[in-house]
């Protein structure tokens, strides 16, 4: 059975080119993107990996996933699209590595 983590999970993996994209739509919407982590993605917290970057752009969020994923190669890593504004909740997050 495949572990379905959110709404891309019941695609094939995102390329490069499509996370860059997502990233670029929740950098366009004025979202913060984080990135986050665990070992076990059925748990509700996951672990940040750092602080929310203000001022990136997509070739530091890239960055940021792929230092995650090196660091913590057993555990899935997730962006999300957090929303300042209003409710100040997250509009976006999917899985950009599963485990090695």
């Amino acid at each position: 059975m495949t572990l379905r983590l959110e709404t891309f999970s019941f695609l094939p993996p995102l390329t490069v080119e499509e996370v860059r994209r997502q990233i670029r739509h929740i950098l366009d919407q004025g979202w913060l993107p984080i990135v986050e982590y665990s070992r076990d993605p059925s748990e509700f917290l996951w672990s940040w990996w750092s602080l929310p970057m203000l001022e990136a752009g997509v070739d530091e969020v890239i960055a940021e996933l792929d230092a995650c994923a090196e660091a913590h190669p057993e555990a899935y890593v997730r962006l999300v699209g957090w929303d300042p504004s209003g409710g100040q909740r997250p509009r976006a997050a999917f899985v950009v590595r599963r485990p090695r």
